[in-house]
């Protein structure tokens, strides 16, 4: 008689891979539902805190199932390996949130010029600019954020203001900055001259020649200022702001963004503030921003830069 030995069946390795899917699934809906459709942050987080229990308890029944394919030899090894690949990719993103968090300084609001931060043109949402404002009193900028991000500052280009504040908004569109709102840019936008205008202008011209009388050579007074006025004269830079939104690549956080251009002599100042509208820091996000904006104007301006 023949003697066959049955292996038995692990159950540990079933429920692994049973949660690890659950968890999957929940997960990946979550980050879709808030990349694409606008889920609230709120609910993306805890549904990631649900998934990501889910998978450690998947990884627990699969290294149960591990264990006992490994001493009694026992079936369940590729649930077991479904189990931990699906709890690995639920648990990678979460770690690596959790060490950005503990790692990256406690300062949701960054800016280039930390003593004067260029000023928000609309208020954030409530959830945004309440929880800055908190934050900032409760850390006592801007020493923390000047020990923080010791290197962060403002940059100064050679140029005029028309100029840089192109290369910026070439810059914005690179990194996926959405523009909502504008204040100084109305004195540099092209004002295109109407057809019936030019109709009318031509039409005048053209009756003036016909009667004989050039109109085009009579002086016609104006006033002129002293130049003891002009010398008295106080002239203000000009100044230009755009704020927009920013959402982060990975966990698709939303962050306010305001750029400040502002002429200093023949030179324009550009000076970055980020505020993230969730948790008491930006994961880094905000730093990062700001360099990635400044390295691109530093790459279309040809080197011209001066902190």
């Amino acid at each position: 008689m023949i003697a066959r030995y049955v292996r038995p069946v692990s159950k540990s390795a079933l429920v692994a891979r049973r949660v690890g899917l659950v968890a999957l699934i929940l997960f990946v809906a979550a980050w879709f539902a808030h990349r694409v459709s606008g889920m609230a942050t709120q609910y993306f987080v805890a549904l990631s805190v649900l998934a990501g229990a889910f998978a450690l308890v998947a990884l627990c029944f699969a290294f149960v199932g591990f264990a006992r394919l490994w001493t009694i030899g026992a079936r369940g090894g590729l649930a077991s390996f479904v189990a931990f690949a699906c709890a690995l990719v639920v648990l990678a993103p979460m770690a690596l949130g959790a060490w950005l968090y503990v790692s990256a300084p406690q300062i949701r609001d960054v800016s280039s010029d930390a003593a004067n931060p260029p000023e928000w043109l609309t208020a954030p949402p409530p959830g945004g600019l309440a929880l800055t404002q908190t934050a900032t009193a409760a850390l006592g900028r801007p020493v923390p954020l000047a020990s923080a991000y010791p290197q962060l500052a403002g940059r100064r280009y050679e140029g005029a203001i028309d100029r840089v504040l192109a290369a910026v908004r070439s810059a914005m569109k690179a990194e996926n900055l959405s523009i909502v709102a504008e204040d100084g840019t109305a004195a540099f936008a092209k004002t295109p001259v109407s057809k019936s205008a030019s109709h009318a202008d031509g039409k005048g011209a053209a009756s003036d020649e016909e009667g004989g009388i050039d109109l085009s050579s009579v002086p016609v007074p104006i006033n002129r200022p002293s130049p003891l006025a002009m010398r008295n004269a106080s002239v203000e830079p000009a100044t230009v702001r755009l704020q927009a939104v920013h959402r982060s690549m990975l966990f698709g956080l939303s962050s306010d963004v305001v750029i400040r251009l502002r002429e200093e002599g023949d030179k324009t100042r550009v000076d970055m503030r980020v505020a993230s509208r969730y948790g008491p820091n930006d994961l880094g996000e905000g730093a990062r921003l700001i360099r990635a904006i400044f390295a691109d104007l530093d790459r279309s301006l040809m080197g011209t830069a001066d902190s």
